[in-house]
């Protein structure tokens, strides 16, 4: 099924008779929509093969295209109600556990999954720094045990030499 919300400019008048086609009114003043119904509870509509939330495509009928960045909220409190007058517009907002709202973009679908796609990646070099990074601690864990060890005969420990902070003591190879 393709995703409903993309955005929705105007509707032919094809489909404005088959939309209408959908709908039955109530004595409250509710557009019930009769029609197909998405699995969150709210209807969608078909137009040009792509699906559609009925009550967007309602707006874009009677009030015109709905602003970038804004979504429809009910206020008559009922799920299956497209009648532009008991919906308002307001922006995507998220909100903090403070309180403080902020905007929530659009962004389609497509850009969502490179972006999840990217912070997969990002999570797996993570991961392989902090591997190779306790590679390097043991290494460097070792080299330090090896300079702890007594020196034996027949081990060369010339590479030590150079490191002031290791007693040097001299072997015999044997050969």
């Amino acid at each position: 099924m393709a995703r409903p919300n993309r955005p929705l400019i105007s509707v032919p008048v094809q489909d404005v008779e088959r939309f209408h086609s959908r709908c039955r009114s109530t004595p409250d003043g509710c557009r019930l929509w009769m029609g197909e119904m998405a699995s969150n509870g709210l209807g969608l509509f078909d137009i040009w093969g792509r699906k559609h939330y009925a009550a967007r495509v309602a707006w874009v009928i009677i009030k015109g295209p709905i602003p970038y960045g804004h979504v429809l909220e009910a206020t008559c409190g009922e799920e299956r109600c497209i009648n532009p007058d008991h919906q308002k517009l307001s922006k995507r907002t998220r909100v903090w556990s403070g309180g403080k709202k902020e905007f929530v973009p659009f962004v389609p679908w497509d850009i969502r999954k490179e972006l999840a796609d990217i912070n997969k990646d990002l999570a797996r070099a993570d991961a392989l720094e902090r591997e190779a990074g306790r590679l390097r601690e043991q290494a460097i864990r070792a080299k330090l045990e090896l300079t702890k060890r007594k020196p034996w005969i027949g081990e060369d420990y010339s590479e030590l030499q150079g490191d002031s902070s290791v007693p040097f003591v001299s072997v015999v190879k044997q050969r």
